[in-house]
């Protein structure tokens, strides 16, 4: 396994979305595959589940002959990065390249300014009265996980969009609703850092916002934005990828 370069051409190149996975399967990838497909930068576009079928030690093992580009569509550089590369140099059998993940993207706070707005939009509330929650899912295993979403909301604090920006956690400190006590705003945006529907990113975080005092409306989970793939181009320096503005 070697890291992909910052700009390359990859007419020649299998790239492969890794994903965890969903109840079982590749979830959203298949769109964001799809998408990529259709733009005729790579010679084929794959996906691949962690847990889940296709398995993603499988399809890059079955890959076309010539280099593979393993995508990682993952929203932290944290610990299924690590447990996804392990089991790809244990088993793929065959060189491999590992592209930056997506959730480290500079420009991710532009996704996650775009749902907060429209999920003030949808309710009527005017952005600079809101608070915008980010959650994550974390973890006490690797402080790495937590980090890329605090930076993330650094990053749109900065854009004085909202009246407070916020992180909660799934399985580390803040808890979603310790968070959400804390905000001194009477209402709430929550963006989900998390790349699909899902247990974690469809039923998780409403029932814990719901649990709340708070007037607060979910966005769901960043990963289904059809930008996404624009920023998979762009974390590989490819052309024609659509800048996200912060």
């Amino acid at each position: 396994m070697t890291k992909a370069p910052a700009t390359e051409g990859w007419r020649g190149t299998t790239l492969v979305l890794a994903v965890h996975g969903i109840q079982g399967g590749p979830g959203c990838a298949v769109a964001h595959a799809a998408d990529l497909r259709r733009r005729g930068l790579f010679r084929s576009v794959l996906f691949g589940c962690h847990k889940g079928a296709p398995d993603l030690v499988d399809v890059v093992r079955g890959a076309a002959p010539g280099p593979v580009l393993v995508a990682p569509l993952l929203m932290a550089e944290a610990y299924t990065l690590r447990a996804m590369t392990r089991r790809l140099d244990d088993g793929a059998g065959r060189p491999f390249r590992i592209a930056p993940v997506l959730g480290t993207h500079p420009r991710f706070a532009g996704l996650i300014v775009r749902e907060g707005l429209a999920g003030c939009a949808a309710r009527g509330w005017r952005p600079g009265g809101t608070a915008l929650l980010l959650v994550g899912h974390g973890t006490r295993r690797d402080p790495n996980s937590g980090a890329t979403a605090r930076r993330h909301a650094e990053s749109v604090r900065a854009s004085g969009r909202f009246a407070e920006v916020a992180v909660g956690f799934l399985d580390e400190a803040p808890a979603v609703p310790d968070a959400l006590a804390g905000l001194q705003a009477d209402r709430c945006v929550a963006v989900g850092l998390f790349l699909d529907r899902g247990e974690h990113g469809e039923e998780d975080v409403p029932a814990l916002l719901e649990a709340g005092a708070k007037a607060a409306v979910y966005s769901g989970p960043i990963g289904i934005d059809p930008l996404v793939p624009d920023l998979v181009l762009d974390l590989l320096g490819t052309p024609g990828a659509v800048t996200v503005a912060a």
